[in-house]
């Protein structure tokens, strides 16, 4: 009985982590990231120590402090906003994960704005 509900216990951690996502703090909480271009945004790199993140978007260079909820999920928040969005707290839930890279999907706040993107380590 008890090995059985280890077994579930374990198929549900995985379950619910997505695949291949084994020591994701240790790996994507420091070092170098490049963010690719998307739709709405171009190519950016940060260097993230814990929890501080710094931005470099287009030669502008941006602070953010980053709570680690858990392995996958954790809120940034900019440390001097400039603008009114960057007031809020963006909400991040990482939803992949691949040897030096990660999916994600975020959101603002409390909105129901929603983004997916891909976060590429590029130097420990």
């Amino acid at each position: 009985m008890k090995k059985g509900l280890l077994i579930l216990a374990i198929a549900f951690t995985a379950i619910s982590c997505g695949s291949d996502k084994t020591d994701t703090s240790k790996r994507f909480r420091t070092g170098t990231f490049e963010v690719p271009a998307g739709e709405n945004h171009d190519k950016f790199t940060f260097v993230r120590k814990d929890s501080l993140q710094i931005e470099n978007y287009n030669g502008v260079i941006d602070t953010l402090v980053i709570h680690w909820e858990d392995d996958f999920n954790y809120t940034a928040k900019y440390l001097h906003p400039k603008k009114s969005i960057e007031k809020e707290t963006f909400h991040f839930r990482i939803t992949g994960v691949k040897k030096d890279s990660y999916t994600y999907r975020f959101k603002i706040g409390n909105s129901n704005f929603n983004q997916e993107g891909t976060v590429m380590k590029i130097k420990n």
